[in-house]
């Protein structure tokens, strides 16, 4: 994972697939926040649920719950988490994605130093 995703990120994600574009050109142009509601995937039942609250859409409109994701061939479960990335892949996360991290309100690992 960690030689895919620096690959990835030395070669710009070129040609770029829109899914691995920084988060926040979907949300700003230049400066301007474009778009309205931002929901955070690990809050993404509480967040989906207020907004349809906020429409008048609680009953009209539901998330269902997904199937098991990261299953490996042997149908076991596996977590991907930060510490499956080495140092060299979490700096360049950050500099790819730091605007991000900054913009949405998460905290950058202390691995950065």
């Amino acid at each position: 994972m960690n030689k895919w995703l620096q690959h990835k990120m030395q070669h710009k994600f070129h040609p770029t697939p829109v899914n691995f574009l920084p988060q926040h050109l979907y949300i700003y142009e230049g400066e301007d926040k474009v778009i309205d509601y931002i929901l955070h995937f690990e809050h993404l039942d509480k967040e989906f649920s207020a907004l349809m609250r906020k429409f008048n859409l609680d009953d009209k409109v539901q998330l269902k719950k997904a199937g098991r994701v990261n299953s490996g061939q042997s149908g076991v479960e596996q977590r991907l988490t930060v510490d499956d990335l080495d140092d060299t892949t979490k700096r360049m996360i950050d500099k790819y994605a730091g605007k991000d991290f900054d913009m949405f309100g998460y905290e950058r690992g202390p691995y950065l130093g």
